[in-house]
C-alpha cells in the first residue's frame, strides 16, 4: 500500500554553512556566523533540475538583525523574479522549486 511505500521513503539533510551551496533536498543550516549575516548559494541551473526542490531550515537564532540570505547562482537565475530572498525568524523555513530555465519558485 502507499502507506508504507512512502514510510520509507528518506531524505538526506545537508548541513550548508555561510559562503556554502545549499543542496538539492533538505537543507538545515545548524547556526548563523559569527557577524550574523549569511549567505548561502542555490544549485547551478541545469536542465536535469527542474521539478527538483530544495527546503531550506533557518536556525533559533536568526532573525532580522541576523539574517539568512539564499542567493542565486547567477544573474540570470532568478528566485520569483528576485536575485535573492531572506529569512529572518528564528526557525524559518521555505522550500523552492526549479520550475524552468534559470527559475525558482517560492512554494
Amino acid at each position: 500500500d502507499l502507506k508504507s511505500y512512502m514510510s520509507d521513503v528518506a531524505m538526506d539533510v545537508a548541513t550548508p554553512v555561510d559562503g556554502g551551496s545549499f543542496s538539492i533536498g533538505m537543507n538545515v543550516v545548524a547556526d548563523m556566523g559569527a557577524d550574523g549575516e549569511d549567505t548561502i548559494t542555490l544549485p547551478a541551473s541545469a536542465a536535469s533540475l527542474i521539478g527538483k526542490k530544495v527546503m531550506i531550515k533557518a536556525p533559533s537564532d536568526c532573525s532580522a538583525a541576523r539574517f539568512l540570505t539564499v542567493a542565486t547562482q547567477a544573474s540570470a537565475q532568478k528566485i520569483d523574479s528576485v536575485d535573492s530572498i531572506r529569512l529572518e525568524s528564528p526557525n524559518a523555513a521555505v522550500t523552492l522549486v526549479y520550475v524552468a530555465a534559470d527559475q525558482w519558485k517560492v512554494f
